[in-house]
């Protein structure tokens, strides 16, 4: 597990004071990889072992520790509501990386950086696809088809929705858009099943040529502040519903564009303070699965709900 919010700061500061002594004890924090049985037993820390080493220790403790007995879950529609998949509603998985072109195609960066605080440090080769979950009740996923599907239709998506994929926290790549248009067009009906094209766009932030004016004023005047992340991106995608069923067989969504920014530019290795540059990114949905990791409650809702005093009716836009 990675250790680094479990740093002991205090509630000044991230976490709580009571905390610290036990956290020193064990050695985690400060942004270091720790190693556990599931049962909770410690098998060290990077700094005095390695993942091998752990491994090996793992594999000398009794199956007790090794196995411990697994307390039965409650079902996915039960438990704490917020925090569960809507009854019969949409899961879907976001993605999004880094990009950059490559022999007139546009591939997964090579390389980004981690560091979004000092400088362009922390190098990941290649870059990482961030994931983040994607959530419709039963209702919000049955109102992106007309009553009355005919080949041709169009609308766009309802407000709440449409606000909802856009603003999606993908982590190391930042909400998709602060505004935009997302369209779905009826392009085939046969038998129970009804497919749909989506088309659109989002932006975020400040257009590129006010980035370039701040970045010159901020030059001339240190006490300007730093430029904010910007974006634009089109999307693209293929979705089918079933009818009989009531829910989607395909959810298939391409984003890609643009974007730029102090933090943007760290992470694709510009370093801090530079001139803005244009960056390709690219972001996609799809259908989840039915496994637990398919579960996994969307960070917003997560943080909203958990951190800043039950917000996470905003998510479901109340």
């Amino acid at each position: 597990m990675d250790g680094y919010i479990a740093d002991g700061y205090g509630k000044k500061g991230h976490h709580c004071a009571e905390d610290k002594e036990w956290y020193a004890k064990a050695g985690v924090g400060n942004n270091t990889w720790s190693f556990a049985t599931a049962g909770g037993r410690p098998l060290g820390h990077l700094g005095e072992t390695n993942p091998w080493k752990a491994l090996e220790a793992f594999r000398k403790l009794p199956e007790a520790d090794r196995r411990p007995a697994v307390k039965t879950e409650p079902e996915p529609d039960k438990g704490i509501a917020i925090l569960r998949p809507p009854p019969g509603g949409l899961v879907a998985r976001a993605y999004g990386t880094a990009l950059e072109r490559k022999d007139g195609e546009l591939v997964r960066a090579s390389k980004v950086f981690t560091d979004c605080y000092a400088g362009s440090t922390g190098c990941v080769e290649p870059a990482l696809t961030q994931i983040d979950m994607l959530w419709m009740t039963a209702a919000e996923a049955r109102s992106l088809v007309p009553a009355n599907a005919a080949v041709g239709a169009r609308r766009r998506i309802p407000e709440v929705v449409e606000r909802r994929m856009l603003s999606s926290t993908i982590p190391k790549c930042g909400p998709i858009g602060d505004s935009g248009e997302l369209t779905l067009v009826v392009t085939e009906i046969s038998g129970a099943t009804i497919s749909l094209r989506l088309e659109g766009y989002s932006r975020k932030g400040v257009a590129f040529d006010e980035a370039r004016a701040a970045y010159a004023r901020k030059s001339a005047d240190g006490k300007v502040g730093k430029i904010g992340e910007s974006q634009v991106l089109r999307f693209l995608g293929s979705l089918k519903y079933d009818s009989g069923k009531q829910a989607f067989i395909a959810f298939d969504i391409v984003a890609v564009g643009e974007a730029w920014g102090e933090t943007v530019n760290r992470a694709h290795g510009a370093g801090a303070n530079a001139e803005p540059r244009r960056w390709p990114v690219g972001f996609a949905y799809e259908l989840a699965g039915t496994g637990v990791a398919d579960r996994i409650t969307p960070p917003a809702i997560v943080q909203n709900a958990l951190y800043n005093g039950g917000l996470a009716e905003r998510y479901w836009g109340k």
